[in-house]
């Protein structure tokens, strides 16, 4: 009679065991999920800092370029500048204006990609959404 209810206790620990050890998993794999989307999250915070930077770089580094070039001092033996928009009667109001003109231009390129992503990446969440509805 006690060796019958030692074996039962001994498969119940057993079967306890088993269960602890399925729950402990099921836990290991939620903890592991649950990491893997706060890394998610945080590279795609990252690549979206990143690309906010290099759209700046993009509308601003030329504009860096024509500042510095037409900044330089560049005058032969003679003390006559070398650049001939320098010798313009309205060579500075034509510098102004060609860089006024591309930043506004490379200021409407970027919302219209900026609008242009958003709206893929709308329809991409959407998309994403009646996927995991229909599963």
């Amino acid at each position: 009679d006690v060796a019958e209810h030692l074996d039962e206790a001994h498969e119940d620990a057993t079967h306890l065991v088993e269960k602890c050890t399925a729950v402990l998993e099921t836990h290991h794999r939620a903890v592991d999920r649950r990491d893997e989307k706060v890394h998610q999250r945080t590279a795609d915070r990252l690549n979206k800092t990143l690309f906010v930077l290099t759209v700046g770089t993009f509308v601003f580094a030329p504009l860096q370029f024509f500042a510095a070039v037409y900044g330089m001092n560049f005058v032969n033996a003679d003390g006559k500048p070398t650049i001939p928009e320098l010798l313009w009667a309205d060579g500075y109001f034509s510098f102004w204006m060609v860089t006024l003109g591309y930043l506004v231009l490379m200021l409407c390129f970027t919302a219209w990609w900026y609008f242009r992503i958003q709206r893929r990446s709308a329809k991409d969440a959407s998309d994403e959404i009646s996927i995991r509805l229909d599963v």
